[in-house]
């Protein structure tokens, strides 16, 4: 496979746009807002609404059959997590379609993209997808996680994951 897009928030809408019809994303992305309401209405916490930087990467995990619960698109204050992340309930099928993603970005990112991130799996009380621990700005880490949201909304639906 071959990809020779940088994707950032402009593309994002182009790229999303070979992998879904119009109709399939905005009914992807109104159900994503309607979680976003009803959280919020419930009260929410310091993970508030859907940011801008993380939509798009949500978005393109829900496409592939991640249910999400909670994301962060990275801040640099001492309150919110400084890399982005997405977490989803644990259970036994979103792992396995998250270490699929995972691991298949992690095989072809470099390849195919100008990134260097490998991404990873927290498990705690729940699953987070996150970058791996290392030595990028904030800026590198939030322009990749919308690199990979376009490669995850590029796959054609017949896609032949690695494993």
């Amino acid at each position: 496979m071959t990809i020779s897009y940088k994707c950032d928030i402009a593309c994002c809408y182009e790229v999303i746009q070979l992998r879904m019809s119009k109709s399939d994303l905005r009914a992807t992305e109104a159900l994503l807002r309607k979680k976003e309401a009803k959280y919020l209405k419930r009260g929410g916490d310091v993970w508030g609404p859907i940011e801008d930087g993380i939509f798009h990467f949500l978005v393109g995990l829900n496409v592939w059959g991640i249910r999400t619960t909670a994301s962060c698109e990275g801040h640099n204050d001492c309150i919110r997590l400084p890399y982005p992340s997405v977490e989803m309930k644990r259970n036994k099928s979103n792992l396995i379609r998250a270490t699929r993603i995972v691991v298949e970005w992690n095989l072809v990112r470099g390849e195919h993209f100008d990134c260097c991130v490998d991404w990873t799996i927290h498990p705690k009380d729940f699953f987070r997808i996150q970058p791996v621990a290392g030595k990028f700005s904030l800026q590198q880490l939030q322009n990749e996680v919308l690199i990979f949201a376009g490669f995850l909304l590029e796959l054609p639906p017949d896609y032949d994951w690695a494993f």
